[in-house]
This record gives structure tokens, C-alpha cells and sequence, in this order.
């Protein structure tokens, strides 16, 4: 079985490296060996709601268009009964084990969806100016702060975008199958300023 540290990113062909300058305007990295998990349930269900507090956050996200951070697991908003989940890929099968007891008498649904994206992280000064570039929705901070997320079209792949703090740093969740075209868009969009390109 391959384990979560030798998988291969749907970025590898990128030959991602450290590389640019140290004083660069936009960051762009990958973050790798995430484990990602849909879960499916009623926020009306008691059972439900106990058990993903106690397993996930005390701030189970029931507000649209948000996401929470405890415990080492981040948990996001998708739909009135839909969250993604995000762990250390190495931890996701235990999550995955413990969610599973607990929720076997509710009405809900739990699935491994680690392959179906990767990550990508955009930071500095100018990020939003280039998210803008391909992007319809208005992310300016006084409306799309830290800890909100949206499902948009980044250029022509559909994401997941999450503010995750002030600096401003955004995580972009897309598609496997779209990660090698949205990545080429980021670095070209991103073409008249500074970028550094981490490992």
C-alpha cells in the first residue's frame, strides 16, 4: 500500500522548487499529504451534531461559507448538509475510524476524497489582485475575511478558496485533474511582480 509520503502530487510534473527571490511580493506553494474527507449529515440530528463536535470542533461550521480550525483538523463549509474535512493524511484513517463509530446510529456519510484535489497556498502582499484577475467574486478583506471560503471559478478550473489569515494568505482546493492548468495560471497571472516558488 502506498503510504501518504510517497504519493504523487498531480504538481510533481511542475518540478515545484524553492526558487525566486527572498524579498518576493506572492509566495506560491503545495501543500502535500493532506488528507481530505466529505462528510454528509443534519445539523437537526442530535447524534449528529455531538458526535462531529467531539471528534472535529466545537465550532462545528453550520454558517454558509466558512471554515473552522481545532484539533488539527480543519472543517468546511460545502452545503447545509456537506463539509469537507482536512487532516495530516498520515492521522485521516484514525479521523476517519473514530467518526466512524460515532456517528453509526445517524443518519450520515463518510468518505475518503484525499485524491480528488490538492491543495495550492498564494501569499503576499498582492495576492488578491491576482486571484481577481480570473474571479468574479468580490474578496476584498472588508467582505471575504479570514475564515470565510466560497466555491467560485478560478479561471476556468472550479475551487475552493479559503482566506486563512490577514497577510494575506489564501488556500486554493482544486481538482486533481485541474491542478497543473490553475497552477500555470497562478504563475502567469502572477508574472509582473516578485514570486517565489516554495517546495
Amino acid at each position: 500500500m502506498i503510504g501518504p509520503a510517497t504519493k504523487t502530487s498531480p504538481l510533481a510534473t511542475k518540478l515545484i522548487s524553492n526558487k525566486g527571490p527572498i524579498d518576493a511580493e506572492i509566495t506560491l506553494k503545495e501543500n502535500k499529504h493532506v488528507g481530505k474527507m466529505i462528510l454528509r449529515g443534519s445539523l437537526s440530528e442530535k447524534k449528529f451534531v455531538t458526535s462531529t463536535k467531539k471528534h472535529l470542533s466545537q465550532q462545528f461550521p453550520a454558517s454558509p461559507n466558512s471554515f473552522y480550525d481545532d484539533n488539527k483538523v480543519r472543517v468546511i463549509w460545502l452545503g447545509p448538509d456537506e463539509w469537507l474535512i482536512l487532516s495530516d493524511a498520515a492521522e485521516l484513517d484514525s479521523l476517519k475510524d473514530n467518526l466512524t463509530r460515532a456517528l453509526i446510529k445517524s443518519h450520515s456519510a463518510l468518505v475518503d476524497v484525499s485524491d480528488n484535489s490538492t491543495i495550492v497556498e498564494i501569499k503576499g502582499r498582492y495576492s488578491r489582485e491576482i486571484l481577481m484577475k480570473g474571479c468574479s467574486l468580490d474578496i476584498h478583506p472588508s467582505v471575504f475575511q479570514t475564515g470565510c471560503s466560497a466555491q467560485i471559478d478560478l479561471g476556468l478550473a472550479n475551487i475552493i478558496l479559503l482566506k486563512t489569515a490577514d497577510e494575506p494568505i489564501y488556500q486554493i482546493i482544486v481538482r486533481a485533474s485541474f491542478a497543473s492548468y490553475l497552477w500555470d495560471w497562478l504563475v502567469d497571472a502572477a508574472h509582473e511582480f516578485k514570486v517565489r516558488i516554495e517546495k
